[in-house]
């Protein structure tokens, strides 16, 4: 069972050509993100299911974002953005904040 303060975390494999990762808790869970990781260049959106727009980018050659206090719930959450012509990996990772 999960608790505040476990970690959550993860990785999509390769994930299509403008293919998305939303990180959104389920029901009334809320997350902190920390970290963001991209094979090569994504783009990451701050979205509440009707409208979003671009917060970062990861360029070609991909990288981490970190440091990130990015807190996500069901209704205010992130999608990363897979900006390549293949199939990349990317995912993230940060911990459970409310249950």
């Amino acid at each position: 069972m999960a608790a505040v303060g476990d970690i959550v975390s993860a990785y999509d494999n390769d994930k299509a050509a403008d293919g998305t990762l939303d990180i959104k808790p389920a029901g009334t869970v809320e997350w902190v993100i920390h970290n963001i990781y991209a094979e090569d260049a994504i783009e990451v959106y701050w979205n509440d299911g009707t409208h979003s727009f671009i917060v970062a980018t990861i360029a070609a050659g991909g990288g981490i974002l970190n440091g990130l206090f990015s807190h996500v719930n069901a209704t205010n959450y992130l999608t990363l953005k897979n900006k390549n012509v293949g199939a990349k990996d990317m995912g993230y990772d940060g911990v459970i904040s409310r249950l």
